[in-house]
C-alpha cells in the first residue's frame, strides 16, 4: 500500500529515463494507450512514482565501478535478481528483459527499495523465436546485455558473477532434484505420457507437433 508497482511492457530497457514512457495504461473502445511503464499503483502517487523511477534508470546507467555496486547494492534485491536469472536461463526464457526487454513487473517498497518481477512463461522449455536453440546459450552471455544494462551490469561485477553462477549449481545440483538431468528426462517422459495423446489430436492450425 505505500509501495509503487510497475508492469514493464516490451521496450522496458531500463535505459531511458524519460518520463514521456511511464504511465498507466487505458485500454478502451476508443483508447489503445499502453506506456512502456504502465504503474499499477495508486493513481494519485503517479508523479512521485515516475521521478523515483527515472532517477532509478538514470543512477544504473549512469553509475560504473564501486559507486554503481554501491548504489545497485542499496537500491535493489540483488539476491533475489539474480536467482530470477538463473531460473529464467535454465528454463530458456529468452522473452525476457535481458534479451528481449519485456514481460516483468518490478517494485520499489516502502523504502525505495527495487525489485525484479518476472511473468509471462510460455516461450520457455524449448521455444526459441528470438533465440536460436534457447536450450544451449551461454547462461553468461544470455541476451542482448548492450541493450539491456542491469544484468550486465550486475553480472560484470565479480561478486554476483560467481554468486549467480552458484544459484545455477544450485539448480542442477542432484540434491535439489530440480534440473539435474536424470530426474529432469524422468519427469518430462512421465509427463509426456500423460498428455501425449493429446497432444497429437490438437487441431490449431498454428501448431506443429513434432
Amino acid at each position: 500500500t505505500t509501495g509503487n508497482l510497475w508492469k514493464a511492457n516490451y521496450g522496458a530497457d531500463l535505459r531511458d529515463p524519460s518520463k514521456s514512457n511511464m504511465g498507466i495504461e487505458e485500454v478502451t473502445l476508443t483508447s489503445n494507450y499502453t506506456p512502456v511503464y504502465d504503474y499499477k499503483s495508486k493513481k494519485s502517487n503517479l508523479e512521485i512514482a515516475k521521478s523515483q523511477l527515472s532517477e532509478f534508470i538514470s543512477n544504473i546507467n549512469s553509475k560504473q565501478g564501486d559507486d554503481f555496486k554501491n548504489y545497485i547494492n542499496s537500491k535493489m534485491d540483488v539476491s533475489l535478481f539474480l536467482k530470477t536469472y538463473a531460473v529464467n536461463v535454465m528454463v530458456g526464457m529468452w522473452d525476457d528483459y535481458w534479451n528481449n526487454s519485456n514481460n516483468f513487473y518490478f517494485y520499489f517498497d516502502a523504502a525505495g527499495k527495487f525489485y525484479f518481477i518476472p511473468y509471462d512463461y510460455d516461450n520457455t522449455l524449448g521455444t526459441s523465436l528470438l533465440m536460436t536453440d534457447s536450450g544451449i546459450q551461454n547462461p553468461l552471455t544470455w541476451g542482448k546485455s548492450d541493450q539491456n544494462p542491469l544484468v550486465s551490469k550486475v553480472l560484470s561485477i565479480p561478486e554476483y558473477k560467481t554468486q549467480y553462477v552458484k544459484y545455477l549449481n544450485d539448480l542442477i545440483d542432484k540434491k535439489y532434484d530440480l534440473f539435474y538431468l536424470d530426474y529432469s528426462q524422468q519427469r518430462i517422459q512421465k509427463w509426456q505420457n500423460m498428455i501425449v495423446a493429446h497432444v497429437s489430436n490438437d487441431t490449431i492450425a498454428y501448431r506443429d507437433w513434432e
